[in-house]
């Protein structure tokens, strides 16, 4: 099965023209309980409607599996922020 059939079984099972609503500028929405690259699935579509994303995660861990699984399903853009007192350099 290719990532695009994947990607669109995904978007027909859950709710992203609902969320997408949800994104106006100020707002904030909070996403819980995905399993496996669900996460990263969402976020991917809804990047391609509504651009600037910033995601906050649990740990750094996630944060890197995210920034590591965004780039896997084609998204460019997607930038890492070390957690606070992590020397750039």
């Amino acid at each position: 099965m290719s990532l695009k059939q994947i990607s669109q079984i995904f978007s027909k099972q859950f709710p992203l023209d609902e969320l997408s609503k949800l994104l106006t500028p100020g707002k904030v929405v909070r996403l819980q309980q995905f399993v496996g690259a669900a996460a990263s699935l969402a976020l991917r579509d809804l990047a391609e409607r509504h651009l600037p994303l910033i995601v906050i995660t649990s740990d750094n861990e996630r944060a890197q599996f995210l920034k590591s699984d965004l780039e896997t399903l084609g998204v460019e853009n997607s930038l890492y922020f070390p957690p606070g007192g992590t020397k750039p350099y």
